[in-house]
């Protein structure tokens, strides 16, 4: 399922599966050229619906996800507004813990994280970090 969800002062389109499943995982796509997270994670969505709640949304400025009238001055405020809207879509959608599986900006989303535990993931993925916000784990590959 695609659709568009409310994310803080924007909207976010996410492609979703397996919703009903128990444990929640929010794939973030990359940054190159045409980039999204249909681009990214179409072929791994699918195989994991049926055992996850898989999530997957442009990233703010990508895409089908609304792109902001005032662009951010400079890369931390990209960030920034990337950062929230991953909070906000957790809270949007009511998830109480999820984990991250991230393609983007890898190092730059664990430091606006804080994140700093390894830990190895459930998914097949390899997953190297995470963070607490609401129980959710943040990894990126």
């Amino acid at each position: 399922i695609s659709r568009k969800v409310k994310t803080g002062s924007y909207e976010s389109y996410m492609h979703e599966g397996g919703n009903g499943n128990s444990e929640t995982i929010i794939f973030l796509h990359g940054s190159g050229p045409g980039a999204s997270a249909q681009a990214n994670w179409k072929h791994i969505l699918p195989q994991l619906s049926d055992k996850f709640h898989v999530v997957a949304p442009d990233i703010l400025g990508f895409a089908d996800t609304d792109h902001p009238i005032v662009y951010p001055k400079n890369g931390a405020q990209w960030m920034t507004e990337r950062v929230n809207q991953v909070l906000n879509l957790v809270d949007s959608l009511n998830l109480e813990k999820v984990k991250v599986i991230s393609d983007f900006c890898k190092d730059k989303i664990k430091t606006s994280f804080g994140i700093g535990t390894n830990f190895t993931n459930d998914v097949g993925l390899p997953a190297m970090n995470m963070v607490i916000k609401k129980n959710a784990h943040f990894c990126s590959l």
